[in-house]
Order: C-alpha cells, then structure tokens, then sequence
C-alpha cells in the first residue's frame, strides 16, 4: 500500500496538472483568428541594372533602368530610358528619372519624362511631368499636360495623347508658337 501522504501529492500533482491543461485549452479557444493570423507580405526585391525586352501588338519595346524595386505586381524604377520601334517604323527614345511598371496590366507610368519620336514626316521632341501607358488604346496618356516641338513650332497643352504611329492630341487647351520661317 501506498501511504497516505504518497498519495496526496500524486492526487494533487493530477489536479495541478488538469487545471493547467483546462486552463490553457481555453486560453486557446479564446483566441481569436486575427490573433493568431501572420500577414504573409512578399519583402521587395531590388534589381540593380534592369533589362526588359518585351514585343506588344507588333511593337518592340526595350526598357533599360539603374534600378528596379519589385513588390507584388507592380516595380518602381530609376533612371529609366525606353526604346520603342513601332510596326510601322517609328521610333521613341525616351528617358525618365522615375517611374513605375505594372506586370499584370503592362501599363507603364512615367514621371518627368522626355522623349524623341522619329517618324516618316519628320522628329518630335517632347516632355510631360507625366506619361501613362495604355496598352488597349495602344497610346501615351499625358494627363497633366505636354510640351511638344519640331523644328517650325512648339505646341503647348494642358492635357494630351500620342498614339503610337507620333500622332498628338491635346484636350482641353492648347498654345501653338512658330518659330522659324514660313513656308
């Protein structure tokens, strides 16, 4: 036989140990998801000398940029230069200082950007505080306005588009200055 004070503490040591099982099963079932939930967010990757060569609609596309931070579908980008030679022969040379590049869209945002479009009828330098791609309309969106010149003239608007083919819009107002001589 087991004598009595043996048998105390194991009886005690039996509760002890079932209180602190009850105890922390409920403190388990008190807890909520979001308490125990772990936000799973994908760290940004850095690419140092980004090189992107990509063919759209008939249109080669070559993107270079000093440095490119990836996270999620979207990488913003520094010191960008874009090369674009459409299908019908144009060519676009341009350049940023920032801009960001959406992967599942395709869409590119450019900012402080500066471009050179050569085309059958002639060259058109250019400049807007911002470009967006839209790849439906195959077109450059110059929302916040756009310089535009060749050698006779220098076209100033509040808003605008160019379409691939060196074709320039503006929307709600425009200045036309010529410069040089009259034909």
């Amino acid at each position: 036989m087991v004598p009595e004070s043996k048998r105390r503490f194991f009886l005690i040591a039996a509760v002890v140990l079932v209180l602190l099982f009850a105890v922390g099963l409920v403190r388990d079932l008190l807890l909520g998801r979001e308490d125990v939930a772990v936000t799973r967010e994908t760290p940004a990757v850095i690419v140092e000398g980004l090189d992107v060569i990509r063919q759209e609609k008939g249109d080669d596309w070559h993107l270079r940029a000093e440095r490119a931070q990836k996270s999620d579908d979207l990488s913003e980008a520094e010191d960008i230069d874009l090369f674009i030679r459409s299908k019908t022969g144009v060519l676009w040379d341009m350049t940023a200082p920032r801009g960001t590049i959406f992967e599942d869209s395709g869409g590119v945002r450019l900012f402080q950007v500066t471009g050179h479009i050569t085309h059958p009828s002639g060259e058109l330098d250019w400049n807007a505080p911002v470009a967006d791609w839209d790849e439906g309309g195959s077109v450059w969106r110059l929302p916040e306005g756009l310089e535009a010149s060749d050698d006779r003239l220098v076209l100033v608007g509040s808003r605008g588009r160019i379409t691939m083919s060196g074709s320039v819009a503006v929307e709600e107002g425009a200045v036309v200055t010529w410069q040089g001589t009259t034909r």
